[in-house]
């Protein structure tokens, strides 16, 4: 189905047209006269604009110096013509809508500027001012906070030298820090307040109470109200305003002439062109700030963004059929998981399995789990053995390896071997292609928004190139500029409402962390949703609206992590409104809360290619109908480089890369790509690529990228053509995000666990797969019948296991407490012939826990009795023999599904929906080729009348027919416990029911038996509707 698009867009584009590179490339020195790019330049490099000013007023003599500053001028002449990233002047942003208009005509004499102080120097400045007020400020708690036995633990956060470090600390809890915590848990508590109420509740002398909480503040257990948000559209006007609170509160005379200096600062703020070049602007102001506050200048000063009107400003929505196609074809190509996230459900599955945990407590190494990427640190002490733990880190594997990603990467394969053969630049890839393939995968569901980058090009073939697509929520690209423009503000908010709508029976809260001081420049983003989820950053949110760390609950279920909030019982969707990596380097409670938005979707929807084949050093474009996918892309190893260098001459070393390049069909322009940043390689302008290439020689590895040529949309008013790329917003009117349930989760009551010797007996038998069944029939169901008969039990039930070893995990309700050594005597010296002759290798006693949250039905003790149910009906049917009939056992399985089904009173539509659902989720885990589907539908169509009288009268099915008294005994034990009546169980409790009765029912390969049933009920339940 089409997509939808909001209506407004985003367009980026450098300060200068593409052909004011070739104009200017040889006549750099005019470029010293142009206000403009010196102006860039000033904002971007202060010292390097004070070494063109020396340059042009002949201070400088040296001429490799003078080479080396023009070299330099060159790169950002390069990226004020080319790179539409938006940064200080060098390019900039403009809004515009969907329309019926062809061209877009750029207003460019009337750049505006909006103007903020640099997070870095902000942070310095708070660090200042908290030093010298501390007395007449107020704290709340570190939002990183939490308990852990007697001690309160945290992250303590270190400025030096523009960066911040992290530590963990902790502090013994005592009654007064109890205390503390209650009381500045919410909102800033001034700091007389703090030190009045310890003073109130206990015995200590003032001095010792002030010296205590002194030392609160400098551990970072209490932090103040000046804590850099996020949030601000003017973080120095919020400075400002808390520290007018705090003077209201202390009345200082210190304070009072700060906040003084700080207004009179701020009222002249304002830039305008009339004042002259902004980089003049931005120097007085500079030099007026270090004349109030004396910093010592580690950086950036000032943050500044630039925009550009449009004289016409509407994009040709005719262009949205090609974006469709493109969506489309990039949502089936794109299957990527994230590993990381999957390393840490493994993790939890194992230590905690569904058992519910703070997620402050997560990667608590007492409490939790260890980050899967933290460091082993072993003290060999010893010098040398030491050296040993750089290689001790766990690796984790990012091949993610789906069934869905495994076929996608097979049809890759293909098509790249056949572009191999004849040397072709790109991969084609035809709607017949795609259709063959979108009928093998199913791929995760669309966000409700998420962003298209893309770029119109001048192709003899194509017309469009994606640039990135996909992503957790439309904000990503957005978000930083949702303070600086009217127009992205309100389609921010636009964009928020739509995914509240679609999203109704969750709660979304935006997660603000600044991890790094400089990086808040790009994390900026005004607060758009109801609740907030502060992380070692400032909350914009008053304190009813947040969401700490400590409030927030984590639990595994049905290989999801469920993340919800205490106080509202809610699920939660985390949600981080910019476009932070936060891949590497972030702590860990963060990259879990970053990794929770898209787990119900796919994230990017970019290609799997370039992930799949690692090893590959060149990569073909990638095109879908008359879009590009994905651009070619060659890396340059140190070989190549070497062999470059050994060319001879600079021409020859030339020659010798233009040879490479074609070998692959690389003749055109290229991108030099290290990191995030670009250069432009004009191949046929000889001064640049020469200077260019020379710094290319000078790396271990190179990689580049075709550039395609801006078709002339658009364009300024003197009709030159721009390199651009817009930014376009989906909205996803039909797929909606698969929640794992609405109204799960209230804290259950029930008892958790029970320990050896309690009310619950918890033994593991350990045996083949083979001999399970013989020890459940003729060795468990005699002692069961006695121990029933004579009321030492009340309920049981089994399950088989893995881990890795099989195994038998047997539960028994004890009637009498007092019976449980008795009875593992007893169940010891029945099977002790059986483990002398080695038929099962060992007996353990274990702790029950109970799984409250996968099954949150109001009385988990029936849950227990639908267990028993499930358990007595598959010893009964294993007790009939071998299943001899041909064919019994999947006949077993589908009887089995819809028994259970019904036992829920589901409708004809409910049972499709949730058979489908069910089918589709083993498509995506296990890999089926085209022979193996058509074996499946072979067998439905072959035992369609059988299936048919199988669940609609199935006395007519001999095979089943000696099953059927157990079926019904079952059946009426169900009955007996109103399920349908007094049971309101989601679909994710009836689907587990089904699994674990697959489990118990098959003794190997239960999940093959699942998905065949699945597969083949789902077809039969649609047939019955049409």
């Amino acid at each position: 189905m089409p997509a939808d698009f909001f209506s407004e867009l985003v367009l980026r584009t450098p300060a200068f047209p593409i052909n004011k590179y070739a104009a200017s490339v040889d006549k750099i020195d005019d470029l010293l006269l142009d206000e403009l790019f010196m102006d860039a330049v000033a904002i971007a490099s202060p010292d390097l604009f004070e070494s063109c000013e020396k340059l042009k007023n002949g201070q400088i003599t040296d001429s490799k110096k003078a080479l080396k500053i023009k070299v330099t001028l060159l790169k950002y002449l390069n990226r004020i013509c080319y790179r539409p990233t938006p940064f200080g002047a060098f390019a900039s942003c403009s809004t515009l809508h969907w329309g019926g208009s062809k061209d877009i005509v750029i207003d460019e004499l009337n750049m505006s500027f909006h103007i903020s102080l640099d997070t870095l120097f902000l942070c310095q400045l708070i660090e200042k001012l908290e030093l010298e007020f501390k007395p007449l400020l107020s704290y709340r708690l570190n939002s990183s906070i939490y308990k852990a036995g007697n001690e309160y633990r945290f992250y303590y956060q270190a400025l030096a030298q523009g960066s911040k470090k992290y530590k963990v600390n902790a502090i013994d809890a005592t009654n007064e820090l109890d205390k503390v915590y209650e009381l500045c848990l919410k909102d800033p508590i001034p700091y007389e307040v703090i030190i009045g109420h310890i003073c109130e509740q206990s015995d200590y002398a003032n001095a010792d109470v002030v010296e205590f909480v002194n030392d609160l503040i400098d551990a970072q257990v209490l932090v103040s109200a000046l804590e850099p948000r996020l949030s601000d559209s003017d973080p120095l006007l919020q400075l400002i305003n808390v520290l007018v609170q705090c003077d209201n509160t202390n009345s200082s005379k210190e304070l009072s002439q700060t906040i003084s200096k700080l207004k009179n600062f701020n009222s002249g703020f304002s830039y305008s062109k009339s004042e002259g070049p902004i980089s003049r602007f931005l120097f007085q102001k500079e030099m007026e700030l270090h004349n109030l506050f004396n910093l010592e200048k580690q950086g950036m000063v000032f943050q500044v963004s630039s925009y550009k009107p449009l004289s016409k400003g509407v994009l040709d929505e005719t262009k949205q059929l090609s974006l469709n196609a493109a969506i489309h074809a990039c949502h089936i190509l794109s299957n990527a998981v994230d590993p990381w996230l999957d390393a840490v459900k493994e993790k939890i599955r194992q230590k905690l399995d569904s058992k519910p945990i703070a997620l402050a407590h997560l990667f608590d190494p007492d409490l939790g789990i260890t980050d899967p990427t933290s460091k082993i640190t072993v003290n060999f002490e010893d010098d040398i053995l030491d050296e040993l733990n750089p290689f001790a880190s766990p690796a984790i594997n990012y091949e993610n390896n789906t069934a869905a990603r495994r076929l996608i990467v097979q049809f890759f394969n293909s098509k790249f071997n056949s572009n191999k053969d004849t040397n072709l630049l790109t991969i084609h890839i035809s709607p017949d292609e795609l259709a063959k393939l979108a009928k093998k995968v199913t791929p995760y569901p669309l966000p409700a928004t998420f962003p298209v980058m893309f770029k119109l090009i001048k192709d003899e073939y194509a017309q469009l190139l994606i640039e990135s697509a996909g992503g957790h929520s439309g904000t990503t690209l957005l978000g930083r500029f949702g303070n600086e423009n009217d127009v992205i503000l309100q389609l921010l908010k636009d964009i928020t409402q739509f995914e509240k709508a679609a999203n109704t029976e969750v709660q979304m809260a935006s997660v603000t962390h600044l991890p790094e001081t400089r990086t808040g420049n790009v994390l900026k983003n005004p607060n758009l949703r109801e609740l907030e989820i502060p992380y070692l950053s400032g909350p914009a949110a008053n304190a009813e609206k947040q969401l700490r760390i400590n409030d927030l609950i984590i639990s595994y279920r049905n290989n999801k992590l469920v993340l919800y909030s205490q106080k509202s019982g809610k699920q939660v969707i985390p949600k981080i409104d910019n476009a932070h990596n936060f891949m590497t380097g972030s702590l860990p409670v963060y990259r879990l809360l970053a990794a929770l938005q898209n787990q119900f979707n796919v994230g990017g929807l970019n290609p799997v290619f370039k992930t799949s084949f690692r090893g590959l050093t060149f990569f073909p474009r990638i095109q879908y109908d008359n879009v590009i996918l994905q651009s070619a892309q060659l890396q340059l190893n140190e070989n190549d480089l070497d062999e470059f260098r050994q060319a001879g001459t600079l021409q020859q070393q030339i020659e010798a890369f233009d040879d490479k390049c074609k070998l692959f069909g690389l003749s055109g322009n290229l991108l030099w790509v290290e990191g995030d940043q670009t250069i432009f390689l004009k191949r046929d302008d000889i001064f640049s690529f020469e200077l260019f290439f020379k710094e290319m020689l000078k790396k271990k590895e190179v990689i580049l990228r075709e550039f395609f040529e801006p078709d002339e949309t658009v364009k300024d008013s003197n009709g030159l053509t721009y390199n651009h790329q817009f930014i376009t917003v989906v909205k996803n009117n039909i797929v909606r995000p698969g929640q794992t349930t609405s109204n799960i989760i209230t804290r259950p009551n029930a008892q958790r666990n029970f320990y050896p010797g309690s009310e619950w007996c918890y033994v593991k038998i350990y045996c083949s797969v083979f001999f399970s069944n013989d020890f459940l029939v003729k060795l468990l169901s005699p002692l069961l019948k006695t121990w029933i008969d004579e009321g030492k039990i009340d309920t049981w039930f089994f399950i088989r296991y893995k881990d890795p070893e099989d195994h038998i995990r047997l539960r028994f309700h004890l009637a009498e407490p007092d019976f449980f050594n008795t009875l593992f005597n007893k169940l010891n010296s029945v099977l002790d012939t059986y483990q002398q002759q080695g038929f099962i290798s060992r007996i353990t006693i274990d702790t029950y826990e109970r799984e409250l949250e996968r099954y949150n039905l109001p009385d988990y003790f029936t849950v227990e009795k639908l267990f028993r149910i499930s358990s007595d009906l598959c010893i009964q049917i294993l007790a009939c023999g071998e299943f001899q009939t041909q064919g019994v056992l999947p006949l077993l399985g589908i009887k089995s599904i819809d028994d259970m089904y019904n036992n829920f009173s589901l409708s004809a539509e409910k049972k499709y929906d949730l058979a489908l659902k069910s089918s589709l989720s083993f498509q995506n885990e296990i890999v089926l080729d085209e022979e193996e589907k058509k074996i499946q539908l072979d067998y439905y169509h072959s035992n369609l009348k059988q299936i048919r009288m199988l669940i609609e009268n199935a006395e007519e099915v001999s095979a089943i027919r000696p099953y059927l008294p157990y079926f019904l005994e079952s059946e009426k034990m169900y009955k007996k416990l109103k399920l349908s009546e007094e049971i309101h169980a989601s679909d994710e409790i009836i689907s587990s029911l089904v699994h674990m009765h697959f489990n118990r029912l098959y003794n190997d390969n239960q999940r093959i038996f699942e998905m065949i049933c699945y597969s083949v009920i789902a077809k039969y339940y649609k047939s019955k509707l049409r």
